[in-house]
């Protein structure tokens, strides 16, 4: 699974929790925080170079309309899963 990947490649760790063994804590590395750091770095530029040429109205309105599509849009774990 996701998790069994991202252990293997050293970008989580997993440990038995001290007081509920059916819990599992998932934290992440070194080398996951340097992760995600690069991937907000550049989701961060990506953004700031698609909002570019609009103007700050433009932007608010960008915004609200993304707001309403979230307001009535199925939550992530709603959604039907694609067979493989």
């Amino acid at each position: 699974g996701l998790l069994d990947t991202l252990q293997a490649c050293d970008l989580v760790r997993r440990s038995p929790h001290r007081l509920d063994r059916r819990r599992t804590p998932v934290v992440l590395t070194d080398g996951g925080r340097r992760l995600v750091g690069r991937l907000l770095s550049a989701h961060y530029r990506l953004q700031r170079t698609l909002l570019a040429d609009l103007s700050p109205e433009e932007r608010e309105l960008l915004v609200a309309l993304l707001g309403r599509i979230r307001g009535v849009a199925p939550a992530p774990q709603d959604q039907p899963r694609e067979r493989t």
